[in-house]
């Protein structure tokens, strides 16, 4: 008897990404609301990534699903080959095109075995959402599963022809959001076009993500904002460490400076600077394609003030 009559999909779907997405998955399946890294570890933000996980004896399917914060542009159809040829090139393995995507999906699967790693990949499913943005969902497996990888394939391809896109739209307009530190808010920050938020918890601390939409082929500028009592700068851990520049700015009507450097084709900057209100230290850095896109997401932290 094969795997898909082994492990029935359950009969209502399952939502995921906060109600972005949803499918039907295998009878006792478990979904993790996070990814945990232990007491001093990181909670990511099940609004970006979250994964569902079928066991049978030793073998494991795990599926992530990923908000990717890409716009679909002029859609699947026009986006194909290039997502294909980056999967491939992602994974190191050929993929190609499978039959019977769901409506607004683009389905592509391996028939090869990945070289040698821990997660062994085996499908992808690009899902264009209404809102015009893109979900992808990946299915792996664990060396235990290989084999019987046709049989996997078979029960992933089940679970990503049931996928549909959920009911909830990422919000793009602009807008006042609360950061908060430990769940207590903290500080109020007005929110650019076109970036979504997300969080990231640790056992004392929560950086907040806030990450801009953007096309396949363009930049999106990101910024965070760690809340914690450790704080450290990125290029403090950089070797060898890029060229700094100091940069003048203000936070609360009181004159702070940036830190300035080159990065892989980007521009970053970052700073460090006490909430004497919230009694936290503040973590802020950003990314942009070059100074201005860097000082434009920049002012965005500029702006903060003390949460209502």
């Amino acid at each position: 008897m094969s795997l898909t009559n082994k492990l029935k999909l359950q009969t209502e779907p399952t939502c995921l990404l906060g109600q972005r997405v949803q499918l039907r998955i295998p009878e006792g399946s478990w979904v993790d609301g996070h990814h945990e890294g232990g007491l001093m570890g990181v909670e990511v933000d099940n609004l970006r990534e979250q994964r569902v996980g079928t066991d049978y004896g030793p073998s494991r399917l795990i599926m992530l699903a990923e908000d990717t914060m890409l716009l679909a542009g002029g859609g699947l159809e026009s986006m194909r080959q290039r997502l294909l040829d980056g999967v491939t090139r992602g994974y190191g393995v050929t993929f190609e095109e499978l039959p019977d995507a769901p409506e607004g999906g683009l389905l592509m699967g391996t028939l090869s075995q990945a070289p040698e790693r821990e997660a062994l990949p085996l499908l992808v499913l690009w899902l264009e959402h209404p809102d015009g943005t893109l979900l992808k969902l990946n299915w792996f497996v664990n060396a235990e599963a290989v084999i019987q990888w046709r049989d996997w394939l078979e029960v992933a391809s089940a679970m990503a022809r049931s996928a549909t896109a959920g009911d909830r739209s990422i919000q793009r307009e602009a807008r006042v959001v609360t950061l908060d530190w430990c769940h207590t808010p903290a500080v109020e920050l007005d929110l650019l076009p076109d970036f979504v938020l997300s969080a990231d918890r640790g056992h004392d601390f929560v950086v907040h993500r806030l990450d801009e939409l953007r096309s396949l082929d363009g930049f999106g500028a990101s910024l965070g904002v760690y809340l914690g009592q450790h704080p450290a700068p990125h290029v403090s851990r950089m070797s060898p460490r890029p060229e700094l520049e100091e940069v003048a700015g203000s936070l609360m009507g009181q004159q702070m400076s940036w830190i300035r450097y080159e990065l892989e084709g980007c521009v970053k900057m970052e700073a460090i600077e006490p909430l004497e209100h919230a009694r936290v230290m503040m973590h802020a850095f950003a990314t942009g394609a070059d100074d201005e896109d860097c000082r434009r997401v920049a002012r965005m932290v500029e702006g903060l003030r003390a949460a209502g």
